[in-house]
């Protein structure tokens, strides 16, 4: 776990985030992962991170897909 609203001007911190998830090799889920994103940019100016994805999965997307009403 990391403590993003501590870490909020950590550029070192951004740059590994950055790497890990440009990465060719890391599959990223989210779940709705727009609100998410949307609270990075409000309450993470500085940081970039979570702005590109080699490879990103939604799992909403399935769960609605599967799921029983």
């Amino acid at each position: 776990m990391i403590d993003l609203v501590a870490l909020k001007d950590n550029a070192a911190l951004d740059q590994v985030l950055t790497e890990v998830f440009t990465d060719e090799r890391s599959l990223c889920l989210g779940f709705a992962f727009s609100s998410d994103t949307t609270m990075f940019r409000d309450s993470l100016p500085g940081m970039h991170f979570y702005e590109r994805f080699a490879r990103f999965l939604d799992v909403q997307t399935y769960w609605q897909a599967i799921q029983k009403e």
